[in-house]
């Protein structure tokens, strides 16, 4: 059994890793909206050239002046490396506050321990 100063310093810890947490979702945040913002970018930028008859090759397959009703479908494909940073990017924003919901809930066992101890 634990005493009450190891519960102690395991919930100082818990707190450390949050603040640490806290700085590290920031940045997910940030890395997140720019992955958004330059897929986006890149698909407006395709549609544009698509539009104006620039050539692009998708895997071997050309693609010059396509009828307009593909050219959202074409933007997306010809865009690829861009979707796969954005949903990554995603991802790890999302595993990054399921990791603090996992050490608050740590930490609130932790506490609900540290209680019982002192009121031994």
């Amino acid at each position: 059994m634990k005493d009450v100063i190891e519960v102690a310093t395991e919930i100082h810890s818990k707190i450390h890793l949050l603040a640490k947490g806290r700085a590290l979702l920031q940045e997910r945040a940030e890395a997140k909206a720019k992955a958004i913002g330059e897929y986006y970018k890149a698909k407006a930028k395709v549609a544009m050239q698509l539009r104006q008859g620039v050539a692009f090759e998708l895997d071997g397959v050309n693609i010059k002046d396509p009828p307009i009703s593909n050219v959202e479908t074409l933007t997306r494909g010809i865009c690829w490396r861009e979707k796969i940073a954005r949903d990554l990017a995603e991802s790890e924003y999302t595993n990054a506050i399921k990791g603090l919901d996992s050490i608050k809930a740590e930490l609130n066992g932790l506490q609900s321990v540290f209680k019982h101890l002192e009121g031994v």
